[in-house]
């Protein structure tokens, strides 16, 4: 415990540098873009008009109910794509800081992960408005669950993008697979579909068991129904995580001191 709380403080005292790091990133891609961060919030929009345009009646629902629905679905899963895409790569692109300046290496893919969330915040944020303001779906009591739901989603993805980081440094395919492994999570999870379209047809397994819908399903529930998630979900998603950042923690001890040499 001691070596953790050492660790985390040596995290807390260079939070100027991978802040600036995260802020950079932004910058950079949204160098001269008329609308920005912007961006963050057209593409899931797109591809929820998609999708709802195409399959709304075998879903047998309501274009507008499940527009939001895919739209949030397509939010969040584009932020855990996103920091376990960036994390295979972030200690490639940091290679340079690495070799310059002594810090901790979970800085690293937190970078990546931030910069990600922030792209989440801006596209949740106007969602979060109309459901409050407009359709009136959204309460207080959700509302108030949704910093907490948000900060175990941040860990989780911190954690799988620190573990994606320091694979893909000695299994250099590791980027590679997690391409294969995402598109079959996607439609293994409830993003555009609702949870009982498997559970009908004797899947629910794969929903019940799956912490991508359980993380999904902490931020949707709030949103669009106005209640808290349920003890299962965050259940599944605090044991992944704890899960997680085992292999995490044990991957940063075996290698920190020497991964630069691989790089």
């Amino acid at each position: 415990m001691q070596a953790v709380s050492s660790y985390l403080s040596e995290i807390w005292a260079t939070r100027r540098f991978w802040s600036s790091l995260a802020v950079l990133d932004l910058r950079k891609r949204y160098h001269r873009s008329a609308l920005g961060m912007g961006w963050g919030l057209i593409q899931p929009m797109a591809m929820a008009a998609v999708v709802c345009g195409v399959f709304v009646g075998a879903f047998r629902t309501d274009f507008a109910s499940h527009f939001l629905y895919v739209l949030i679905g397509m939010c969040l899963w584009n932020f855990l794509a996103t920091a376990l895409r960036d994390g295979a790569g972030c200690l490639f692109w940091s290679e340079t800081y690495l070799r310059q300046q002594r810090a901790p290496l979970a800085i690293y893919p937190l970078r990546v992960v931030l910069s990600a969330a922030m792209h989440l915040l801006v596209a949740l944020a106007p969602i979060v408005i109309w459901t409050t303001a407009v359709s009136r779906t959204a309460t207080l009591p959700g509302l108030l669950a949704l910093p907490a739901s948000f900060a175990l989603l941040l860990l989780l993805a911190w954690g799988l993008a620190t573990v994606a980081g320091i694979v893909n440094v000695y299994v250099t395919d590791t980027a590679q697979f997690l391409e294969v492994g995402l598109q079959l999570a996607f439609y293994a999870t409830p993003i555009i579909y609702r949870p009982e379209f498997l559970r009908d047809r004797g899947h629910g397994w794969v929903v019940d068991l799956n912490p991508i819908a359980g993380a999904i399903e902490m931020i949707r529930s709030p949103v669009l129904t106005g209640a808290a998630p349920g003890w299962e979900a965050c259940g599944l998603v605090a044991f992944s995580t704890i899960v997680v950042w085992g292999l995490a923690a044990a991957l940063i001890a075996a290698c920190e001191r020497t991964i630069i040499f691989r790089l």
